[in-house]
């Protein structure tokens, strides 16, 4: 009689050697590995504006504003920090008033139509940005 461990242990190779190109297969198709990347990218470029979040919670900057908000209780699910991508200008918006242009004091705002985004310009470096 055979023993049954031998093919059992090559079937389990096989389908592990197999399992693993399909995986690599699939996440090519569906771009998994381009989007991991971006998603990476991103990430990094968030990072120093969350030196920024934790520098304003500190009381620390000068430079950000955050209007009549206590610096020290700022919840960032309730705001937008709104940073000029061609230099170091920022501010602090509050979500629900983030598309009330009357309420920037850094940035000059312009609403954009139904299919547009909202036009920023700095009043810094008087350059126009979206986001």
């Amino acid at each position: 009689m055979e023993s049954i461990l031998g093919p059992a242990l090559l079937i389990l190779i096989i389908s592990f050697i197999l399992f693993l190109l399909l995986r690599e297969l699939m996440c090519w198709y569906w771009k998994i590995n381009k989007i991991l990347s971006v998603l990476e990218s991103i990430d990094s470029k968030l990072t120093p504006s969350s030196k920024i979040a934790s520098k304003v919670n500190e009381g620390k900057t000068s430079d950000t504003q955050a209007g009549d908000i206590n610096v020290e209780s700022i919840d960032y699910s309730k705001y937008y920090l709104i940073q000029c991508p061609n230099c170091d200008n920022k501010e602090i918006v509050e979500k629900k008033e983030f598309k009330n242009p009357t309420v920037y004091k850094k940035f000059s705002a312009e609403i954009g139509g139904l299919m547009f985004p909202m036009k920023f310009s700095c009043n810094k470096c008087k350059k126009n940005f979206k986001l």
